[in-house]
C-alpha cells in the first residue's frame, strides 16, 4: 500500500507540474507582449517632462492597468497635441504590431510648471486697452500652460474681455485686438485679383479688429453688393477675389 501511495503522490505532483507548465504555456501563447502599469506610468511621466521641462509635476488622471497582447512584437507610442489650452490635457497611448494599430488609450492629465508669466499689476477694467505699465512678469506654478502669456509685448495694446484682478495670471483668451474699424465708417479697401490690385473706398457694415473678416459695401458700387474682406493693421480692408 505504501508503494501505491507513493506512486499516486508522484503522479499527483507530475499532474500539478504539467498543469502549471500548460497554464504558463497558454498564457505565453495568448499574451506574448506585456506592458506593466508601472512601466507605462513612468514612460508617460517622462514624456510629459520632455514637453514641459524636468521641473514639471505631471499627474495622470486615470489608473493604468497592465496591457497584454497575443502578438510578440507589440510596440507602444505616445502622442500629444501641444495646442491644448485646458487645464486637463490629453496624451494618447497607442499599441502597434507591424504598423497595425491594436489599441489607443486616451490619458487625461494635469501638469504643474514653474513658469515666468504675465500678471496684472493692479485691477484692469473690462474693455480697457492694456499698457506695459499694467503688467508685470512673475514666476508662478501654473497648470494651464498653453493659454498663458510669457511676454509683456503679447499683452500690450490689447483690449480686455473681462476685468482682471491684481496678481491674476493673464491668459490669451482674456484679451482681444481692439476694434480699429467702426460700423458705418468710410474705409480704404484693396481688391486683389491675381497680380492686379484695385484701390477704392467702401462703407464698413460692421466693427472690425486687425485680422477680422468684416462685411463692406463699395461706395462706387450702385448694385449694393456686399463683399467680405480682412482688416489690416493700418485700418484698410483687403479683399481677395
Amino acid at each position: 500500500m505504501g508503494k501505491i501511495s507513493k506512486i499516486l503522490q508522484n503522479l499527483q505532483k507530475l499532474f500539478i507540474y504539467f498543469f502549471l507548465f500548460a497554464f504558463v504555456f497558454i498564457q505565453n501563447l495568448f499574451s506574448q507582449s506585456t506592458f506593466s502599469s508601472e512601466r507605462l506610468q513612468t514612460a508617460l511621466e517622462q514624456f510629459i517632462k520632455s514637453k514641459f521641462g524636468e521641473t514639471a509635476k505631471p499627474e495622470l488622471l486615470i489608473s493604468l492597468n497592465n496591457f497584454k497582447f497575443k502578438e510578440d512584437d507589440v510596440k507602444a507610442s505616445i502622442s500629444f497635441d501641444e495646442k491644448q489650452a485646458n487645464q486637463i490635457q490629453h496624451l494618447f497611448l497607442s499599441f502597434y504590431s507591424e504598423n497595425n494599430l491594436l489599441r489607443t488609450i486616451d490619458i487625461p492629465f494635469r501638469v504643474e510648471v514653474l513658469q515666468e508669466v504675465v500678471v496684472a499689476k493692479h485691477d484692469i477694467l473690462a474693455n480697457s486697452i492694456v499698457s506695459e505699465n499694467d503688467l508685470i512678469l512673475v514666476s508662478k506654478e501654473v497648470t494651464n500652460i498653453n493659454d498663458i502669456l510669457k511676454e509683456l509685448k503679447k499683452a500690450t495694446n490689447k483690449l480686455t474681455k473681462r476685468r482682471l484682478k491684481a496678481g491674476e495670471v493673464v491668459k490669451e483668451n482674456d484679451l482681444q485686438n481692439p476694434k480699429i474699424i467702426k460700423i458705418g465708417q468710410n474705409i480704404d479697401i484693396v481688391v486683389i485679383s491675381g497680380a492686379v490690385k484695385i484701390y477704392s473706398t467702401a462703407t464698413a457694415l460692421q466693427d472690425g479688429a486687425e485680422g477680422d473678416i468684416i462685411r463692406i459695401r463699395r461706395n462706387s458700387d450702385l448694385s449694393n453688393i456686399v463683399l467680405e474682406g480682412k482688416v489690416k493693421s493700418d485700418g484698410t480692408v483687403q479683399i481677395n477675389l
